[in-house]
Protein backbone atom coordinates (compact mmCIF):
# COMPACT_ATOMS: atom_id res chain seq x y z
CA UNK A 1 0.00 0.00 0.00
CA UNK A 2 1.35 3.50 -1.14
CA UNK A 3 3.02 5.68 1.75
CA UNK A 4 0.39 8.49 1.76
CA UNK A 5 -2.51 5.70 2.02
CA UNK A 6 -1.10 4.14 5.14
CA UNK A 7 -0.35 7.77 6.56
CA UNK A 8 -3.81 8.63 5.72
CA UNK A 9 -5.43 5.40 7.36
CA UNK A 10 -3.34 5.97 10.43
CA UNK A 11 -4.46 9.79 11.32
CA UNK A 12 -7.83 9.27 10.38
CA UNK A 13 -7.91 6.58 13.08
CA UNK A 14 -6.10 8.50 15.55
CA UNK A 15 -8.35 10.03 18.67
CA UNK A 16 -7.10 11.97 21.86
CA UNK A 17 -7.13 9.56 23.74
CA UNK A 18 -4.38 7.19 21.22
CA UNK A 19 -1.93 10.83 21.54
CA UNK A 20 1.00 10.48 23.64
CA UNK A 21 1.23 12.87 26.70
CA UNK A 22 4.36 13.82 25.75
CA UNK A 23 3.07 14.83 22.51
CA UNK A 24 0.10 16.63 23.77
CA UNK A 25 2.49 18.54 26.14
CA UNK A 26 4.62 19.45 23.00
CA UNK A 27 1.40 20.56 21.13
CA UNK A 28 0.23 22.64 24.42
CA UNK A 29 3.68 24.37 24.77
CA UNK A 30 3.48 25.13 20.76
CA UNK A 31 0.51 26.59 20.64
CA UNK A 32 1.12 28.67 24.02
CA UNK A 33 4.13 29.88 22.13
CA UNK A 34 2.98 30.12 18.63
CA UNK A 35 -0.04 32.31 19.99
CA UNK A 36 2.33 34.42 22.34
CA UNK A 37 4.50 35.15 19.71
CA UNK A 38 1.81 36.10 17.32
CA UNK A 39 0.01 38.59 19.94
CA UNK A 40 3.53 40.06 20.58
CA UNK A 41 4.14 40.59 17.22
CA UNK A 42 0.41 41.98 15.98
CA UNK A 43 2.17 45.58 16.54
CA UNK A 44 5.33 45.27 14.36
CA UNK A 45 5.29 47.38 11.04
CA UNK A 46 5.03 43.62 8.96
CA UNK A 47 1.51 42.75 10.21
CA UNK A 48 0.20 46.25 10.05
CA UNK A 49 1.46 46.73 6.27
CA UNK A 50 0.07 43.43 5.25
CA UNK A 51 -3.24 44.64 7.11
CA UNK A 52 -3.65 47.91 5.17
CA UNK A 53 -2.79 46.40 2.57
CA UNK A 54 -5.05 43.74 2.12
CA UNK A 55 -8.09 45.83 4.15
CA UNK A 56 -9.90 42.96 4.93
CA UNK A 57 -13.63 43.06 5.34
CA UNK A 58 -15.13 41.85 8.70
CA UNK A 59 -15.51 37.90 8.61
CA UNK A 60 -14.98 34.60 11.04
CA UNK A 61 -11.50 34.62 11.86
CA UNK A 62 -10.23 36.76 14.48
CA UNK A 63 -7.12 39.32 14.29
CA UNK A 64 -4.15 38.31 16.93
CA UNK A 65 -6.79 37.75 19.49
CA UNK A 66 -8.00 41.22 19.30
CA UNK A 67 -11.54 41.41 18.90
CA UNK A 68 -11.41 42.41 14.75
CA UNK A 69 -12.05 39.77 12.61
CA UNK A 70 -11.20 39.05 8.80
CA UNK A 71 -12.36 36.02 6.56
CA UNK A 72 -10.21 33.46 7.02
CA UNK A 73 -7.38 33.36 4.34
CA UNK A 74 -6.77 36.88 5.01
CA UNK A 75 -6.56 36.50 9.28
CA UNK A 76 -4.51 33.47 8.51
CA UNK A 77 -1.85 35.67 6.60
CA UNK A 78 -1.53 38.73 8.75
CA UNK A 79 -1.71 36.34 11.90
CA UNK A 80 0.94 34.17 10.59
CA UNK A 81 2.82 37.26 9.86
CA UNK A 82 2.48 38.61 13.00
CA UNK A 83 3.41 35.38 14.73
CA UNK A 84 6.74 35.36 12.92
CA UNK A 85 7.45 38.77 12.71
CA UNK A 86 9.48 39.18 16.10
CA UNK A 87 11.18 35.51 14.67
CA UNK A 88 10.17 34.24 18.03
CA UNK A 89 8.60 30.85 17.16
CA UNK A 90 10.15 28.38 18.21
CA UNK A 91 9.01 26.08 20.53
CA UNK A 92 12.01 23.50 21.52
CA UNK A 93 11.79 22.35 18.08
CA UNK A 94 8.09 22.13 17.53
CA UNK A 95 6.74 24.17 15.18
CA UNK A 96 2.61 24.72 15.50
CA UNK A 97 1.91 27.70 12.45
CA UNK A 98 -0.59 29.82 12.80
CA UNK A 99 -1.98 29.42 9.91
CA UNK A 100 -3.40 25.96 10.47
CA UNK A 101 -4.76 27.42 13.65
CA UNK A 102 -6.66 29.73 12.70
CA UNK A 103 -7.41 27.45 9.43
CA UNK A 104 -8.91 24.93 12.07
CA UNK A 105 -10.21 26.95 15.06
CA UNK A 106 -12.13 30.62 14.37
CA UNK A 107 -13.35 31.45 18.05
CA UNK A 108 -10.51 29.93 20.59
CA UNK A 109 -13.59 30.93 23.46
CA UNK A 110 -15.32 28.04 23.04
CA UNK A 111 -12.04 25.54 22.27
CA UNK A 112 -11.72 23.26 25.10
CA UNK A 113 -7.65 22.62 26.04
CA UNK A 114 -8.03 18.77 24.78
CA UNK A 115 -9.20 20.15 21.59
CA UNK A 116 -6.45 22.73 21.25
CA UNK A 117 -4.11 20.44 22.02
CA UNK A 118 -5.40 17.27 19.42
CA UNK A 119 -3.60 17.35 16.35
CA UNK A 120 -4.68 16.00 13.55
Amino acid sequence: MPLTQDLGRFVAGLTFEKLPQEAVATARTGFIDTIATMIAGAQDPAPQLLRRGLAPGAGPASLYFSGDSAPAPEAAWINGTAGHALDDDDAGGARISPERLFERLRNLENISARELTAIG
